[in-house]
């Protein structure tokens, strides 16, 4: 896998948000990348106003990355209806099959399959 330094900046930046309601010190590496990017300057106010900057920025930075579903997972938001349907995806949908090789080679039946799959 690689990491892109400005991953484990908004990993930082988050870290500062969720562990110690750090808005200042998320808003300056946010801002530091942004204006390494040329992008407007963006302000938040509250820890869960940083934690929406914080994800909405990942998603700009790490675009075609692979890292949205966790994100999305992360943050909450991985289940919400993505179109106008009212529909609210099952929980179950949160979790991945685990492959029937695995379950077999398991000895003992330690291993089972993930709900709804």
């Amino acid at each position: 896998m690689i990491w892109r330094y400005a991953d484990v900046l908004l990993m930082k930046a988050e870290c500062l948000v969720r562990a110690n309601n750090d808005v200042s010190g998320a808003l300056a590496i946010i801002s530091d990348i942004r204006t390494k990017r040329n992008a407007p300057a963006i302000t938040a106010s509250s820890p869960a106003a940083m934690l929406d900057k914080i994800y909405i920025e990942r998603g700009l930075e790490l675009y075609w990355e692979g890292h949205r579903r966790q994100d999305m997972i992360r943050f909450g938001t991985f289940l919400q209806p993505k179109s106008e349907k009212p529909d609210v995806s099952p929980s179950t949908a949160v979790l991945l099959p685990i492959p029937q090789s695995a379950i077999d080679g398991t000895p003992g039946g330690i291993l089972h399959q993930n709900p709804g799959y």
